[in-house]
């Protein structure tokens, strides 16, 4: 049987090995992902396949901005013992200084806005009064180390997240996506999958479970917001849930897909044809189908996520997550947790939070972070395609001086040379006609 040590470690390195899965086929189409990979099941090395329907070198193995943003959030947990927002904002401020000339910082991969927002936290007065109104599901993975941190203490999870979330966006749909992705990795943790028992017996009643706590976290978000808050962003969640709750007889994972994404178009207004799209009201539900009905088992659960493509990363982390929180560390395949890039960090790491105390073995994290955006970079410019360049044009003839000075001058290019033309012009015509005038008198 797993212990609640192997479970909080599996749930930590669970979501950086679905980062890094993620990664490589971020943004493809899942036809595209067959077409290159046949299967997302394992670390891809996507250099064969640069502009051949992948665009951007990702270093295999290694990942993203999503893990990094948990990074942050777990060294100030371990540091500080607390998550005070000017120690969180002065992490994510820190790796955003230095790093390659084509990125931000030595974070990886990561959106504009996400850029923006980390921007202006030295510019603004209140920490906590985001620019942004992002709502798309890049910072559930802002849950995992507090969810592990504070586990069996789901009301100092939901807390925590609503006071770091409004620091990065001023979506309560996002805030609400964050809280809950703490409270179901806490639920996850202490449960156990008998052998003969399918994971849907297993989870049931978390479904409901999700739906009653987004009604709790809308009375929460109410005494905070006031007249403030939009009463239809903090529903949204917890009406996904409770129509999955309604639709939990169905088999197929493709039909509740399906259904997500006629929810979200309806709330969103906008097409939503594809669940692994970039908005928190697809990716939590998605990821929490998937755990229901995917099949047993971390490697299962993560590849049906991944081989869904589009935001591969976010998806992945979420999935990892929550699938590490009910396999266990142990559940992991070994070649998945051999081929993690950095792996003994961290691991190091999700120990460190199960005990609740940083070691002084640990390597600085943006040093850390540095080193490996670095080796990146590196190997982008080694292995990025070259664009060929144009050939070279010969060059005209000189143009005769008699010719030259005929030439007439644009008058949009230089006004004042284009006058002194026209001046010169009208002499010349003058001096014509006089010479006409001396030879016909």
């Amino acid at each position: 049987m797993n212990t609640i040590q192997d479970k909080v470690l599996g749930s930590w390195f669970g979501m950086a090995v679905g980062d890094a899965m993620g990664a490589a086929v971020r943004g493809l189409k899942p036809a595209t992902i067959a077409q290159c990979f046949r299967t997302v099941d394992g670390f891809k090395d996507v250099r064969p396949f640069l502009g051949r329907g992948i665009r951007h070198f990702k270093m295999q193995g290694l990942y993203g901005w999503q893990t990094q943003m948990a990074l942050v959030v777990c060294e100030t947990l371990l540091q500080h013992k607390n998550i005070e927002l000017p120690d969180a904002a002065a992490g994510f401020q820190e790796l955003s200084r230095g790093g390659p000339e084509t990125g931000f910082g030595v974070y990886r991969n990561p959106d504009a806005w996400f850029r923006k927002t980390v921007e202006a936290l030295a510019r603004r007065d209140d920490p906590a009064r985001a620019d942004e109104d992002v709502c798309g599901g890049a910072y559930l993975a802002l849950a995992v180390p507090m969810a592990l941190y504070y586990r069996g203490r789901p009301g100092v999870i939901r807390e925590r997240c609503l006071a770091l979330c409004p620091m990065l966006t001023r979506s309560p749909v996002e805030w609400m996506g964050a809280a809950l992705t703490g409270f179901l990795i806490d639920r996850l943790l202490p449960l156990e999958i008998r052998p003969e028992e399918s994971p849907a017996a297993a989870l049931d009643g978390i479904l409901p479970a999700a739906a009653a706590f987004c009604r709790e976290t809308r009375t929460h978000l109410k005494t905070r917001l006031g007249d403030n808050m939009s009463e239809k962003e903090c529903l949204a969640l917890g009406g996904i849930f409770g129509l999955l709750e309604e639709n939990s007889g169905r088999e197929e994972l493709q039909e509740l897909a399906g259904l997500i994404c006629r929810y979200a178009s309806d709330f969103t207004r906008q097409p939503v044809s594809h669940a692994a799209q970039g908005y928190t009201l697809t990716l939590l539900p998605l990821a929490v189908a998937t755990l229901l009905r995917a099949g047993k088992g971390f490697a299962p659960v993560l590849t049906s996520a991944l081989n869904r493509g589009g935001e591969a990363d976010r998806l992945g982390a979420l999935t990892g997550a929550l699938a590490g929180a009910l396999y266990g560390f142990s559940g992991i395949p070994r070649d998945w947790r051999a081929g993690l890039v950095n792996a003994g960090e961290i691991k190091s790491r999700g120990e460190a939070l199960f005990a609740k105390r940083r070691p002084k073995t640990l390597k600085d994290l943006y040093d850390m972070e540095s080193g490996l955006t670095f080796k990146e970079c590196e190997g982008k410019r080694k292995h990025t395609p070259r664009k060929p360049k144009a050939a070279a044009r010969k060059a005209p003839p000189p143009v005769p001086a008699s010719v030259a000075e005929e030439t007439p001058v644009s008058k949009k290019d230089d006004p004042a040379q284009w006058r002194k033309y026209q001046k010169d012009k009208t002499k010349k015509k003058r001096d014509r006609r006089k010479n006409l005038g001396e030879l016909f008198p």
